[in-house]
């Protein structure tokens, strides 16, 4: 690629000053970034589908939960990490399908649970010990009220048991951590309903990705690569902060394109190269030029095209 030409897509990049906030379709979320489909919603980043909910990181569909990461379906929980499907848990980890538990971890299906771990399947259980419904109700609040002795109780509980290795669920042909409903991904982490895919991060939407590489925070995507923060697109590849974007490259902040190369804070365009018009023809045959350029000096993403040399 010839220096005017990085020249340009430089210029084209730092033309405009770059969007505070990166969310859409909220009400009520104020101090958040990359909020969609929510409402009421304080200081949250990396949220979907959730309604009246505080501090808030990488969670999907929860609801009156505060200071959760990696939540999703979950409603009533606090000072959570990576819940799913529970209800009115608190100060714990790793739970799915769990309701009524407090300083727990590893636990599936439990409900009414007090500093336990690696449970499946139990409830009215206390530091992994069983107790009838009275008992429970009669410790539980004494238990409440000294959180450090619970902290102790379960790092032991944790030291003689073992330290979980992996947290993957109904995935198969699979390696990483935290995957979910996943199959044939390699090195992945925080990924759900993803497939054929490789070096993903924080790719835990709804909708998922297919024939993808080395791609952060993404949903929706198949046969992308080097992506960072794009949804709902195809065959794309060394684009950011991108959504609805087919067969397009080395684009940023930009929205609805077809075959668009080198763009920045585009919409509803086509056949486009550095934010300029082409034809059909000429966009193929000047984009096959560029990329054998690209090739060359060694501009292999995003950064290396803006900061290069």
């Amino acid at each position: 690629m010839s220096q005017p030409h990085r020249h340009i897509f430089r210029e084209l990049y730092l033309s405009q000053p770059f969007k505070d906030v990166w969310s859409s379709k909220v009400q009520g979320c104020a101090y958040g970034d990359y909020v969609f489909n929510s409402k009421n919603c304080y200081l949250s980043f990396e949220l979907g589908g959730s309604q009246d909910c505080g501090y808030l990181d990488n969670c999907m569909k929860c609801i009156d939960c505060f200071d959760c990461s990696g939540c999703k379906f979950s409603q009533l929980c606090s000072d959570g990490l990576y819940l799913e499907k529970s209800y009115n848990c608190h100060h714990s980890q790793h739970l799915s399908n769990c309701s009524d538990c407090f300083y727990s971890a590893e636990l599936f299906n439990c409900q009414h649970c007090f500093g336990c771990y690696a449970l499946k399947h139990k409830q009215y259980y206390i530091f992994n010990q069983p107790r009838t419904k009275q008992e429970y109700a009669t410790e539980l609040p004494g238990l409440l009220s000294d959180p450090a002795a619970a902290a102790v109780r379960c790092s032991e509980l944790r030291r003689t048991i073992g330290v979980v290795a992996t947290h993957i669920r109904q995935s198969q042909d699979c390696s990483g951590d935290y995957i979910f409903n996943s199959h044939n991904c390699y090195h992945c982490f925080d990924i759900n309903n993803n497939h054929d895919s490789a070096y993903l991060y924080d790719c835990l939407f709804h909708s998922g990705l297919s024939d993808c590489f080395d791609i952060d925070g993404a949903g929706g995507c198949e046969l992308s690569s080097n992506c960072f923060s794009v949804g709902n697109s195809y065959n794309i590849h060394h684009c950011v902060l991108c959504s609805n974007l087919n067969d397009c490259s080395y684009c940023a902040r930009c929205r609805n394109l077809k075959n668009c190369f080198g763009c920045v804070y585009l919409k509803d365009k086509q056949y486009y190269i550095f934010n300029q018009p082409y034809s059909a023809e000429d966009y193929h045959r000047e984009v096959a030029r560029l990329q054998g350029e690209f090739q060359r000096q060694g501009v292999s993403d995003m950064y290396s095209l803006v900061y290069g040399g």
